[in-house]
């Protein structure tokens, strides 16, 4: 089965987000630079903001209402629950960070974010949340920051406290800059809270072109077929046959098949993933699943996840070769088709 960063103890994600919306809890903004200052603002219109910055002169400038970089018009601060400090012990005050760089990143950038990463961990406690901002998605460089918050706050990634990062991306507009983004965490509920997050402050509609599925109830509805057709064996194993996002795309943002993936994980069901519209690399890179390219194993089920073309054209005889005895074959949605005698 993949590496999936999931802990046996949850942070209550859903409980911060409505702290946030009622203030009870904070948001800090670190690093106000050009991009900075925007997004603490945008976000000070809906959440009460701390804004960071060690350059004593650009909080002055700030907190006198004007942007030192002469992009933001004077009004833009009017009504904004949002103040700016280079103290840094107001950090502790906060529950939600974001952490900002420059959209260009470059290793000239690399210092002041491994500074602010440094900073913000010293403040870090049990059951916050932080965010980088227009990060680099290979694991290699969101592991050194994370490992720098694990050493220097003594708490431990997706146990103590949570991470995402947002980075360029064609698949999701957010108002703070004229890029296009995409917010990314491993850890689900986590991807839940900063979808929540920003999406409360974006300006755009949300267009839904599908009914919405509950996943829950297809990965109950899937693990109750399971133990109906072999009660005694318990340690039940899937075959989950596509991961992206739709059919015949290698697009993996927002994917029900990684959600279901994760339900079923949840579930202590043993999941093996395959999809070869995707690279394994970029799969892994953003969720932390193995795809498996093969396998000889044998299974007490197949799930088609994702409706491909190079799936509807397979007859159900070419999987017994991965079916246990009397396997189950499931939809998308975990309505049991029939079952597989070998």
């Amino acid at each position: 089965m993949g590496i999936l960063h999931i802990h046996t103890e949850k942070i209550n994600t859903s409980a911060l987000f409505t702290e946030l919306c009622t203030k009870e809890a904070k948001i800090a903004v670190v690093g106000l630079g050009k991009e900075g200052l925007s997004l603490a603002l945008k976000m000070a219109s809906k959440y009460r903001v701390i804004g960071y910055d060690s350059n004593r002169d650009v909080t002055t400038v700030i907190q006198q209402q004007k942007d030192p970089y002469k992009k933001i018009d004077t009004t833009d601060f009017i009504s904004k629950d949002f103040f700016a400090t280079s103290i840094d012990n107001l950090l502790t005050a906060a529950q939600f960070y974001i952490i900002t760089t420059p959209s260009n990143l470059n290793n000239k950038d690399l210092f002041p974010l491994k500074e602010y990463t440094t900073k913000v961990a010293q403040f870090l406690k049990t059951g916050d949340v932080v965010v980088f901002q227009n990060m680099d998605n290979s694991k290699e460089t969101i592991g050194f920051y994370i490992a720098i918050l694990e050493k220097t706050s003594g708490l431990k990634h997706n146990v103590d406290f949570k991470t995402g990062y947002t980075t360029k991306s064609t698949t999701a507009i957010f108002p703070f800059t004229s890029s296009k983004r995409v917010i990314i965490s491993r850890d689900m509920d986590t991807q839940a809270l900063l979808t929540n997050v920003f999406k409360n402050i974006t300006i755009l509609k949300v267009i839904k072109t599908e009914k919405e599925i509950d996943i829950n109830a297809v990965a109950n509805k899937i693990k109750e077929a399971l133990v109906q057709q072999k009660p005694k064996k318990g340690n039940y194993s899937i075959l989950l046959k596509g991961i992206t996002s739709k059919a015949n795309t290698n697009k993996i943002e927002n994917s029900k098949a990684v959600a279901l993936y994760m339900a079923l994980y949840r579930k202590g069901i043993y999941v093996t993933v395959q999809d070869n519209h995707v690279l394994p690399s970029k799969v892994e890179a953003t969720y932390g699943i193995e795809l498996a390219t093969s396998t000889s194993q044998r299974f007490d089920g197949i799930v088609i996840a994702v409706k491909h073309d190079s799936y509807k054209n397979i007859k159900i005889d070419y999987y017994k070769k991965n079916m246990a005895k009397k396997a189950l074959f499931f939809d998308h949605l975990g309505n049991r088709k029939e079952v597989i005698s070998n």
